[in-house]
């Protein structure tokens, strides 16, 4: 039998280590701020819909489509692809026949990097805004992709059987206004959101600053939502999960949450 291959010496630590000490020294967003609304800290921001992220978040998409990385994550691709708490949620709640969408999913990383969790009868939606939409049509109609973009201001969203909300919430100027007008549209039976920051007072907005993140300076309002307003955003559900992800930062917070709609709740 042959001998194994073990990985390289700072593989096996990051591996291993790296998430441990994350829980010792949690890492942090970049932020300057408090300011006290989305619109002060959108007048010192050059705004989220950049080309540049669009830019980085194609080439990364690009990498996983071509074999030449595993993984996406907001425009940085990974040669390894983590297993995620959020990927196992999926498992247990996509059918043959789910139709799910993924709000603010940019280039449809979620399903092009775990393409496995999805069934060819599926329907995959991802909702963004018009750059991220035109890339992603473009995209999906040069690699033959089974995914559809629907611009988040212009058009409607059918039913869904599952909604993402996936590092999202904290960066729409009225996320509670979203999350009550996509549930009232698209009635879903399930809501996972992931990767969303929160704190245990009031929400406040940062400007989040991404040093040395993208090739050029990007910076966009993020709001630290309060927990307890987010969840009363899902007064129709009821929470049977949460999880940390040791990769995300630690400050402020963020966290993933399962929710069902409840049977008094259904359409």
């Amino acid at each position: 039998m042959a001998d194994s291959v073990q990985p390289p010496l700072a593989q096996r630590f990051h591996r291993h280590l790296a998430p441990l000490l994350r829980r010792v020294i949690p890492s942090q967003l970049t932020m300057t701020g408090p300011y006290g609304s989305y619109a002060e800290a959108l007048a010192d921001a050059s705004g989220y819909d950049s080309p540049i992220v669009v830019q980085q978040v194609e080439e990364a998409i690009l990498a996983v489509l071509e074999g030449r990385a595993a993984y996406e994550r907001d425009g940085t691709a990974f040669q390894t692809r983590p297993d995620l708490a959020i990927y196992k949620v999926l498992r247990d709640v996509v059918t043959p026949h789910s139709t799910i969408a993924d709000f603010g999913g940019g280039l449809g990383g979620l399903f092009i990097s775990a393409p496995e969790l999805f069934h060819q009868s599926c329907r995959l939606l991802v909702i963004e805004q018009a750059s991220m939409v035109e890339a992603g049509l473009r995209l999906a109609r040069k690699h033959k992709l089974p995914l559809e973009f629907i611009d988040s201001q212009k058009q409607t969203v059918p039913p869904l059987d599952v909604l993402i909300f996936s590092s999202v919430l904290q960066y729409l100027s009225d996320p509670w206004a979203t999350v009550e007008w996509v549930i009232r549209s698209c009635a879903p039976e399930v809501v996972i959101i992931d990767r969303t920051a929160i704190r245990r007072g009031n929400s406040r907005w940062y400007l989040q600053t991404n040093a040395g993140y993208y090739e050029g300076s990007v910076t966009y309002p993020v709001q630290v939502l309060e927990r307890r307003r987010l969840l009363r955003a899902f007064s129709g559900y009821r929470p049977v999960q949460h999880w940390h992800n040791t990769f995300d930062p630690g400050r402020p917070a963020h966290i993933g949450m399962l929710f069902i709609r409840n049977d008094n709740a259904r359409p």
